[in-house]
């Protein structure tokens, strides 16, 4: 009995290990449960594509616009024709970002250079003293003051740079010379140099855009996919070599560097893959690659298909007719979506984060979230090997696919576009006006000019407010402005804010406002690229919604199975803010508190300067928002903003001066200015008071039904 009763606590405690063993590779690093995904997903089926979807698997996200402002560098540079700008190298450190961007000019046999600057947690820039040695401080913003990475650009001297991070997370500038036959090496922590040459047989890829990876010192560049070919640094006999010979048929379009997954011998990178389809030329799209090392030997591991970033909002094809067929857009389609650099792989959090060109206008800081489970699990499953061949041709078939699919739908929607906007043209466009303010600006109109003109009249505070306080913005900032226009309407703050020199996202619901502020955009040239519209509505997340006219006014509500009123997709602010805001303008017909949820990011993060916001409590219900939901959101975004709050009364019956101005807890002020709208000039703003409390103005007004206009400015605002 002994013995048995032994053998049966052994075998217990054998089941508890294993339960523990297995439960830890389940949990993996940082606690996050994965299922390994089943292996026979990861084979080709007949259309030679793996029947696994990448897509599906990870979360994709904007985290930041970090796109070099030409205004900010105006102070440094030397030359005033800069059209390219690429982020060259950047490194994180604790709350801090250090970048350094390469910029090229128009110019020929002009110079390329470095140019440095640091954002902070916010992504703000700032001033910073870099120290990278004991002995070595660098100040930024700087231009970067290294003549061998000051390079000349000209017809018989191809260049091309990287900067790969060394095993002792130091960054080493590599600088490649077709011609001369060499690369060179620059340790910009101890500013030691080396130079290796390229044997003079090797046929290289002409269009530079090399791979780099680093495995402890030794330095590799893939440099071609079809075939598969890399060579690789060899310090000790200083020179490079090529893995083979062969004629190559396929090159990448751009890439970033690959980086060592956790402690193994596998690589990730994301490259870009440039392929064309019938409606579409030219495309560009990143997608994930794994590469195995062994004994001094690269394998392909696996390529995806395209990574979906048009799906998300900001990306999506643009709205506007004039940028549906250009060189940066095909049907409205982006036409290049490109990785640029890697900057860090949280292991315990499964996020990748690195830097995305958007036709090398605009530079996103984004991340993919669970990647290291997805990468696992392809590592888990590479049971079966396939060809490099293989590999390669998957990727090039999926990103054909998606290019068809992407431009037939858009197409489709372009032409249908086009055609119902001629529609509308001739049912709205009714008639032009010269707006009643200081500065002035062309409108279209879908009504009677007179009512338009006196709707602005109407609001000559709000218009005056947000004349004073831009012009100040400016005054305080190197950049120019983002503005959101949330309830377009005619577009007449959106006119009156790009006269500032905003730049403005206007969303609107309603085609019939949609058609005069393209009008109005075509009529003011000046300012109308300034203005990008977004038809769409916004909330405090995705959905689609009907549109309900009620009484004069436009309402969304939950999307219920009618075929009688139209549809409309709302979008959180979140989604399309991803830099320093500021003004924010919101007038949505009951909306204004899912609109304020659903920018709870960007008002924390990055900073709103100020609000313009019409609040109607009587209204909330219509989008089950409760009077406590609407007064918890108000005080939030009030301490997240770090707002002084104003009420803008008016002598009617919808935000009563006479009822209003003997609240308790309203104080008079005599410091808030604003631009009279005819000459420009500042003067006290009148039928305003400040408040604290959100408690007892909501609550009076939703008794009374009442709607007003409130302005929320910080006015501890930092310089920029």
């Amino acid at each position: 009995m002994e013995h048995r009763y032994l053998l049966c606590r052994f075998l217990v405690l054998c089941l508890v290990i294993s339960l523990i063993l297995f439960l830890d590779f389940q949990l993996g690093q940082g606690q996050v449960r994965i299922t390994k995904l089943n292996e026979s997903r990861f084979i080709f089926n007949d259309h030679n594509s793996w029947n696994v979807k990448i897509n599906s698997l990870i979360d994709m996200n904007i985290e930041a616009d970090v796109t070099i402002s030409m205004e900010y560098l105006s102070q440094f540079q030397q030359q005033q024709t800069i059209y390219k700008a690429r982020t060259f190298f950047i490194m994180k450190m604790n709350n801090l970002f250090i970048i350094i961007w390469k910029m090229s000019s128009m110019n020929k046999n002009s110079k390329e250079y470095l140019y440095l600057e640091a954002l902070n947690w916010k992504y703000e820039r700032i001033s910073y003293e870099w120290n990278i040695t004991n002995q070595r401080i660098i100040s930024i913003p700087s231009i970067l003051s290294i003549d061998q990475l000051t390079l000349t650009k000209d017809n018989n001297n191809q260049l091309n740079s990287h900067v790969i991070i060394n095993q002792h997370g130091q960054p080493i500038f590599i600088l490649n010379s077709i011609e001369k036959q060499q690369i060179k090496f620059f340790n910009l922590f101890t500013s030691h140099q080396s130079s290796l040459s390229i044997k003079n047989d090797l046929i290289l890829n002409k269009t530079m855009n090399w791979i780099p990876l680093t495995i402890n010192d030794q330095f590799y560049f893939i440099d071609s996919l079809k075939p598969f070919k890399f060579f690789n640094c060899n310090f000790n006999k200083s020179k490079c070599e090529l893995s083979s010979k062969s004629e190559r048929t396929l090159f990448f379009r751009d890439a970033t560097q690959f980086v060592r997954y956790d402690k193994t011998n596998y690589f990730l990178g994301i490259i870009s893959l440039s392929v064309s389809c019938s409606d579409c030329s030219q495309m560009s799209r990143p997608h994930l690659m794994i590469l195995l090392n062994e004994f001094d030997r690269f394998q392909l591991i696996y390529l995806s298909e395209p990574l979906e970033f048009d799906r998300l909002p900001m990306l999506n094809p643009f709205s506007m007719s004039e940028q549906v067929n250009s060189t940066n857009y095909c049907y409205g389609i982006i036409r290049e979506i490109i990785p640029e650099l890697i900057i860090n792989w949280d292991f315990p959090y499964n996020k990748l984060l690195f830097t995305l060109s958007i036709n090398s206008k605009q530079t996103f800081l984004v991340s993919l979230n669970r990647i290291g489970i997805f990468v696992r699990s392809i590592i888990n499953s590479q049971k079966t090997k396939y060809t490099n061949e293989q590999i390669i041709s998957f990727g090039q078939f999926t990103a054909s696919n998606y290019c068809s699919h992407l431009s037939q739908i858009s197409k489709f929607k372009s032409n249908k576009s086009l055609i119902e906007k001629d529609k509308l043209r001739q049912i709205y466009v009714n008639d032009t006006i010269q707006s009643p303010t200081y500065p002035t600006f062309s409108l279209v109109s879908n009504t009677d000019r007179r009512n338009l003109i006196a709707w602005i009249d109407y609001d000559s505070i709000n218009y005056g407010l947000i004349g004073r306080y831009l012009t100040e913005f400016n005054s305080m900032n190197r950049v120019h402005g983002l503005m959101i226009d949330a309830g377009g309407n005619h577009g007449m703050y959106s006119f009156y804010a790009a006269m500032f020199n905003q730049t403005v996202h206007v969303f609107e619901i309603l085609p019939k406002y949609w058609i005069v502020i393209e009008e109005s955009i075509r009529m003011n040239k000046q300012i109308g690229e300034r203005i990008h519209v977004h038809k769409c509505g916004i909330s405090d997340r995705f959905g689609q919604w009907n549109i309900l006219p009620d009484d004069g006014t436009t309402r969304l509500t939950f999307q219920q199975n009618s075929t009688q009123n139209q549809i409309i997709e709302a979008f959180p602010l979140d989604e399309f803010i991803f830099q320093r805001v500021s003004l924010m303008k919101i007038d949505v017909e009951s909306f204004e508190i899912r609109a304020l949820k659903g920018a709870f990011r960007a008002i924390r993060l990055f900073g709103v300067g100020a609000i313009l916001i019409e609040i109607a409590p009587s209204r909330w219900l219509w989008n089950n928002i409760t009077l406590y939901d609407g007064i918890t959101t108000l005080e939030y975004v009030t301490s997240i903003g770090y707002y002084s709050n104003y009420i803008i009364l008016r002598h009617d019956s919808a935000c009563p001066f006479a009822n209003l101005s003997t609240v308790n807890e309203f104080t008079p002020i005599s410091n808030l200015t604003m631009l009279n709208m005819t000459d420009g000039h500042r003067q006290i703003t009148p039928y305003v008071y400040q408040f604290s409390h959100w408690t007892t103005i909501i609550t009076l007004m939703n008794i009374h039904q009442w709607n007003c206009n409130f302005w929320l400015e910080n006015h501890h605002r930092t310089n920029n």
